[in-house]
């Protein structure tokens, strides 16, 4: 398994199952993470482990830098406006 281990987490997935492999054999892994609402630096650390908990192998980082603006920040602000204003989208 890939398992979480420390830093920031992204959301709330802790540990993905990965089958066995063979020597030489690739898969991919992948984890649902969501972004922090917040500007800023996140990191956080996951590692693989075998299915009694021992881990092995290098540390996989995953770091996210969050910036104000850009499509989420003025979904955000589209966000807040209606929710603050109580107003809906016009419809025709």
């Amino acid at each position: 398994c890939l398992k979480y281990v420390g830093g920031d987490q992204f959301g709330h997935v802790n540990m993905v199952m990965v089958r066995s492999l063979e020597p030489q054999e690739i898969a991919d892994v992948s984890v649902q993470m969501c972004s922090p609402s917040r500007a800023g630096m996140y990191q956080g650390q996951w590692r693989m482990c075998t299915a009694t908990g021992l881990y092995y192998g290098d540390v996989i980082w995953v770091i996210l830098s969050v910036e104000v603006g850009g499509l989420l920040g003025v979904t955000q602000q589209l966000s807040s406006f209606e929710t603050e204003f109580n107003t809906q989208p016009h419809r025709k």
